[in-house]
């Protein structure tokens, strides 16, 4: 089996190295992206070309590592294995003490790929269009404004609402446990087939996030938005906007494909990152 890894840059290389010594002696042959290790022996710059020959795909960091990568892979569709040596993170199940084992079981089978839906966006402005993916969300942003800005929101041509925010989020239920749960919107079941709409502290307490069919087309168009607004997608890339600018997200053709374990649940999750279930008052 070929691997292709990709980590973040400040990984911890001696367990790397122990990590790709544990593949190796697996029987299986082993790239990594960029210059992680000294050894020039299966480092490669170029990610498509890893991703081509590649049968799995290995994230090793945080969440934001797991999105890069997922970004490099794009509509490749293949699956994509999270080691997690991050902070708070949803994305990645195997950890420095499991990987072995988790590992083991994936060789011998013992493993599901959950699909996840991801958002493709095109952002019509100054008479061209920009296409963007994004994993977990779209979020147009105020930028260096002090003051809301306005979105107006249509979904399949109907409108919806004019906003007055900080900014505005589209998320995948993917993202639902990122900057949406952080904006008070709500964790969304991850195989589901939906996307959350989310303003970000707006004017009035009757603009709530809202949750609609991963069928219907979302068009976003600025009004009297000063300062500079930009979109952030996956808060990694983001694009300037202005009053000009239209915005339309819809579901992407292609899936993000997990890695997942049958021992591994999204409530099992929820439960050891939100400390759910736990008395975490003080004594």
């Amino acid at each position: 089996m070929n691997i292709g890894i990709f980590c973040h840059p400040g990984i911890d290389v001696v367990f790397l190295k122990e990590f790709v010594s544990f593949l190796k002696k697996s029987g299986h042959e082993v790239t990594i992206f960029g210059n992680v290790l000294s050894e020039p022996e299966g480092r490669s710059q170029e990610p498509g070309e890893i991703i081509a020959h590649a049968d799995l795909i290995v994230s090793v960091g945080g969440d934001g590592t797991f999105l890069r990568t997922a970004r490099y892979v794009g509509d490749k569709e293949k699956p994509i294995l999270g080691v997690h040596l991050g902070g708070l993170g949803f994305l990645a199940d195997v950890s420095p003490e499991n990987y072995k084992e988790k590992f083991t079981q994936y060789f011998a089978g013992d493993y599901k790929i959950e699909k996840r839906s991801v958002l493709a966006s095109k952002v019509r402005k100054n008479g061209k269009v920009e296409k963007f993916f994004a994993f977990n969300d779209f979020v147009v942003d105020k930028g260096s404004s002090l003051k809301m800005i306005k979105i107006k929101i249509f979904i399949d041509g109907e409108f919806l609402n004019t906003y007055r925010a900080d900014g505005l989020i589209v998320s995948t239920p993917t993202g639902s446990t990122a900057y949406n749960l952080s904006a008070g919107g709500p964790i969304i079941f991850p195989c589901l087939d939906v996307i959350t709409i989310n303003p970000i502290c707006p004017h009035t307490l009757s603009a709530r996030p809202l949750v609609i069919s991963d069928i219907q087309e979302i068009k976003v168009k600025l009004e009297d938005s000063k300062g500079t607004p930009f979109l952030s997608i996956d808060g990694q890339i983001k694009t300037e906007l202005d009053n000009r600018t239209e915005i339309i997200i819809q579901k992407a053709e292609f899936h993000l494909k997990l890695v997942r374990f049958k021992e591994d649940s999204f409530f099992k999750t929820l439960r050891a990152k939100l400390n759910w279930g736990k008395d975490v008052r003080s004594n």
